[in-house]
């Protein structure tokens, strides 16, 4: 690799794919590091670096957090601070919106936004299925047991996985405190009838998951003891098109009246890449499902 066409690269990528393809050539050339490498020389240095992670920003699925970044250029070699101002210039330059202007901002100079124009009562699933159908790289899925409506959109699954379209599904563990919790904003009450009710719906669709999974690799469920205080989906968060619908948790609350809003990649950058990197965080810890005696 000449390191001078690399770098005359960087100044003027404009895509995630672009910057990927340089972290790879950067990789290539350190000698070229598995990713169980890079894991262990990060854990070394008390550094995140899940595999899971460091391989969907090298194969574009997901643009890297500027943390990570500078994290990975440490570990093949990149420590001239004038070469790492590039590549987090070129990183910048992927994420910058129409408008550089933080939202806060904007806020106060029209005034307060009506949280009627923010929040809807409810998601639509009709348009979920329509973001799973028109996906090009991943779809995330991520709720404590989302029985509402798994039933529903596992039938799109399938054809997404035949088109390579890797999906991810994120729920609580059969037992443990997000189950007990879940189960207390339900009714308000730890009861055990509540509980079995809500752990029978999860191991119901935890096999229609695993029926789906067993003919589509690129179909992954992962398990995790904690309640997140929104359902999240999201489309394609890794490319500049992203997007994602977010759903509030609520205590004895209407289904119809939890709010929801919605976030793009475009325009909404920083709050985007934060919600991307919550989910990574716990898909990282989670287990994956095996099966029945999994969860």
């Amino acid at each position: 690799m000449n390191e001078d066409d690399l770098y005359m690269r960087l100044s003027r990528l404009e895509t995630v794919e672009d910057l990927a393809a340089c972290l790879q050539e950067l990789r290539h050339s350190a000698g070229n590091w598995p990713l169980k490498r890079i894991e262990k020389w990060g854990a070394e240095r008390g550094k995140k670096l899940a595999p899971s992670t460091v391989s969907e920003v090298l194969l574009a699925k997901r643009l890297p957090q500027q943390r990570l970044l500078m994290d990975l250029l440490e570990a093949f070699g990149v420590t001239d601070p004038a070469h790492l101002s590039v590549w987090v210039q070129a990183r910048e330059r992927v994420t910058r919106d129409s408008s550089a202007t933080p939202q806060s901002t904007s806020a106060q100079a029209v005034g307060q936004v009506p949280a009627a124009m923010f929040f809807d009562r409810r998601d639509d699933l009709f348009d979920i299925s329509k973001q799973i159908k028109s996906a090009q790289s991943e779809v995330w899925l991520w709720g404590a047991t989302l029985t509402m409506h798994l039933d529903y959109l596992v039938k799109y699954f399938g054809a997404a996985a035949v088109r390579d379209v890797s999906i991810k599904v994120l729920l609580i563990t059969r037992q443990g405190r997000a189950m007990d919790m879940n189960a207390f904003r339900m009714s308000g009450q730890l009861r055990p009838a509540d509980v079995s009710h809500l752990q029978a719906g999860l191991d119901y669709h935890l096999e229609l998951l695993a029926r789906v999974a067993g003919s589509h690799p690129n179909l992954e469920v992962r398990q995790v003891d904690y309640l997140a205080p929104y359902t999240l989906y999201a489309y394609d968060p890794g490319l500049p098109s992203g997007r994602m619908d977010l759903r509030l948790g609520s205590f004895l609350g209407d289904h119809d009246m939890r709010p929801t809003f919605r976030l793009a990649r475009e325009g909404d950058g920083e709050w985007f890449d934060y919600f991307c990197e919550q989910f990574v965080r716990v898909w990282d810890v989670a287990e994956p499902y095996r099966g029945a005696d999994s969860g």
